[in-house]
C-alpha cells in the first residue's frame, strides 16, 4: 500500500504540515508564556518545511538548491532542535552549533552532488550527521527524564529514538537495494521513511507543547509554594510583631502605672495629712484634759468617735486606691457617671493642693452603662485629669490661682459616649500636637514627666474600648475628647 503513494505528494504534504505547525507554534509563542528554546523549535519547523519543498522540486530546480541547500537546511534544523532543547532544559545554548555544523555539511554535499553524483555517500554523510546530533538530544532527554517528576521528557525521547531507527533502517535498505536509492523513487522504503518523518514532526510539535505546559505548571506550582511560604513567614512575622507590641505595651503600661503610683503616693499623703492632723489634735486635747483632770467618760467617748471617723476616712482612701490599682481580669458592665466620680475623687486632693478647680458634669441618660474594664476606664480618666492639671500649672506666671480650672464633662451622641477634659492652660506646642499619644513624649522633663500617661490613655481608649482619642489645642484652651461606643465592639484585647 505504501508503494502506491506519490513521493512528491507526500513531500508537499509534509511541507504544508510543517508550515502549519510552524505557524501554530509561532502564534502560541507570541500569545502564551513560553520558555527559552521554544522559538528555536518554531524556527526549525519553518526551515524543515522549506527543505522538504526543495527536495520535492528535485529535477525541476538546480541540484545546488534541491540537494546542497536542502541538506544544509536539514542540518540547521537538527542544530536548532538540539540547541533549543539544551536552552529549554539547561538555560544555555551554543551559537557555534548553529553556524559550524551546517557549514561542515555543505562542502561534502556540494562535492558529491555537483562534482561526483553519489547518493549513497550523501546519505551516509547526512545520516551520520543527524545521528550525531540526535544522540546528543537523546542524552539530554535521558538525563532529564530520569529525574523525579520529569517523565514527560520520555515523549520527545521516544520520537527521536524512532527517528534514529528510521534513519538506520533506510540506510540498510539503501545498501541492500540500489534501486531504492533515488530519493523520489516510489518505493515502500521511501514512502515509509517520509511518512515516518511526517509523524515524527507532528509528534515533536506535540511534545514541545507538552514540555512547555509542564514547565508552566511547575512554575505555577512553585509560585504557589513560594506564596504559601511567604504567607507563612508573613503570618509568623505578624504574630511575632504582635507579641512584641503587646509585650512592649505591657511594659509601657507597667512603667506608666509605676509613674502614676509615685504620683498617687503624693496624693495619698495629702489625703491623709488632714486626718492625721486632726488625730494629732484629738490626742493632744485628750492629753491636756487628762493632765488637768478634766477628762470624763463622755469626753473620751466623743474623742474616740472623732478619731475613728478620721481613721475610717483614711481607710476609705486606701480602699479607693487599692481598687484603682487592682487589674481588670474580665470585662464587665459599669455605670459611667459613678466611675467618673471615682476618678475625680482620686485626684481631688492633688487638685486642691495645686489650687486647680475641678468641675464635673455627667449628663448621660439612664442607664448609662458601659461594657469593658472599669479600672482601666478610671485610669484613663485620671491620666487625662492629671495631664490637664499639670497643663494649668505650667502657666503659673500667666494664670492666677483663682483662674486655674479643669472641666470634666460626659455626654452621649449617636450611640457613643463622649468624654471631654478641658483645661485653660497655655496649650500644646504645634510641633507636639500631631505626636500626642506617642510613648515617652512629654513637655514636663524638668519635673520628671515620664511621657507615658497619654500613651496609656490612648491605648486603653482605642484597644480596650474600641474608641478613639482626639485633641484640639490653642493658647488658653486644650480639650481631649474620648469617643467610646456603647455597643460591644471587638477590641485588640479580645483579638489577642
Amino acid at each position: 500500500m505504501l508503494a502506491l503513494f506519490d513521493i512528491r505528494t507526500l513531500l508537499l504534504t509534509t511541507t504544508l504540515v510543517n508550515l502549519l505547525i510552524a505557524t501554530l507554534l509561532f502564534a502560541y509563542w507570541r500569545r502564551q508564556a513560553t520558555y527559552p528554546g521554544f522559538g528555536f523549535w518554531t524556527a526549525s519547523h519553518a526551515l524543515v518545511s522549506s527543505a522538504y519543498l526543495l527536495i520535492a522540486l528535485r529535477g525541476q530546480i538546480p541540484d545546488i538548491l534541491s540537494i546542497v541547500l536542502a541538506q544544509a537546511l536539514i542540518s540547521l534544523v537538527a542544530s536548532l532542535r538540539l540547541e533549543g532543547l539544551r536552552f529549554f532544559i539547561d538555560g544555555i545554548w551554543r551559537r557555534s552549533t548553529l553556524i559550524v555544523y551546517p557549514l561542515l555539511v555543505i562542502p561534502p554535499m556540494a562535492y558529491f552532488s555537483l562534482v561526483v553524483d553519489d547518493i549513497l555517500v550523501r546519505t551516509i554523510i547526512i545520516n551520520l550527521f543527524l545521528t550525531f546530533i540526535v544522540a546528543q538530544m537523546l542524552a539530554i532527554l535521558w538525563r532529564k527524564a530520569r529525574q523525579p517528576g520529569e517523565g514527560i521528557y520520555w515523549a520527545p525521547f521516544f520520537f527521536f529514538t524512532v527517528f534514529i531507527l528510521s534513519l538506520l533502517a533506510r540506510f540498510v535498505v539503501l545498501l541492500l537495494s540500489p534501486e531504492a536509492r533515488a530519493i523520489l523513487a516510489a518505493t515502500t522504503t521511501n514512502n515509509a521513511f517520509f511518512l515516518t518523518l511526517l509523524l515524527h514532526d507532528i509528534g515533536l510539535a506535540v511534545s514541545y507543547l507538552m514540555l512547555n505546559n509542564k514547565r508552566r505548571a511547575d512554575d505555577l506550582q512553585q509560585t504557589q509554594a513560594d506564596l504559601q511560604r511567604l504567607n507563612d513567614n508573613l503570618r509568623q512575622q505578624v504574630q511575632e510583631e504582635t507579641e512584641r507590641r503587646l509585650a512592649q505595651e505591657r511594659l509601657l503600661a507597667h512603667h506608666a502605672r509605676l509613674s502614676a503610683m509615685g504620683e498617687m503616693v503624693g496624693v495619698i499623703a495629702h489625703q491623709w495629712r488632714q486626718p492625721l492632723t486632726t488625730l494629732g489634735m484629738i490626742l493632744q486635747r485628750l492629753e491636756l484634759m487628762h493632765n488637768r483632770g478634766q477628762l470624763t467618760a463622755a469626753g473620751f467617748a466623743e474623742a474616740r468617735q472623732a478619731g475613728m471617723r478620721q481613721i475610717e476616712s483614711m481607710s476609705e482612701t486606701i480602699d479607693d486606691f487599692r481598687n484603682f490599682y487592682s487589674p481588670d481580669r474580665v470585662r464587665s458592665s459599669f455605670p459611667v457617671c459613678q466611675k467618673l466620680r471615682e476618678a475625680a475623687n482620686l485626684v481631688d486632693g492633688a487638685f486642691a493642693a495645686a489650687g486647680v478647680v475641678l468641675k464635673r458634669d455627667c449628663d448621660i441618660p439612664a442607664p448609662g452603662i458601659l461594657h469593658g474594664y472599669p479600672n482601666q476606664f478610671v485610669q484613663a480618666i485620671v491620666n487625662l485629669l492629671n495631664n490637664a492639671r499639670d497643663a494649668t500649672l505650667s502657666c503659673a506666671p500667666e494664670r492666677s490661682q483663682a483662674n486655674r480650672a479643669v472641666h470634666l464633662k460626659a455626654g452621649t451622641a449617636g450611640g457613643e459616649l463622649i468624654i471631654t477634659v478641658a483645661d485653660n492652660g497655655c496649650g500644646i506646642p504645634p510641633e507636639m500636637l500631631n505626636r500626642i499619644g506617642e510613648p515617652f513624649l512629654t513637655s514636663k522633663e524638668a519635673v520628671g514627666g515620664s511621657g507615658l500617661g497619654l500613651y496609656l490613655t490612648k491605648t486603653i481608649v482605642e484597644d480596650s474600648f474600641g474608641g478613639r482619642l482626639t485633641v484640639r489645642s490653642r493658647p488658653g484652651e486644650t480639650v481631649f475628647t474620648a469617643v467610646i461606643p456603647f455597643e460591644a465592639r471587638e477590641t485588640l484585647d479580645e483579638r489577642t
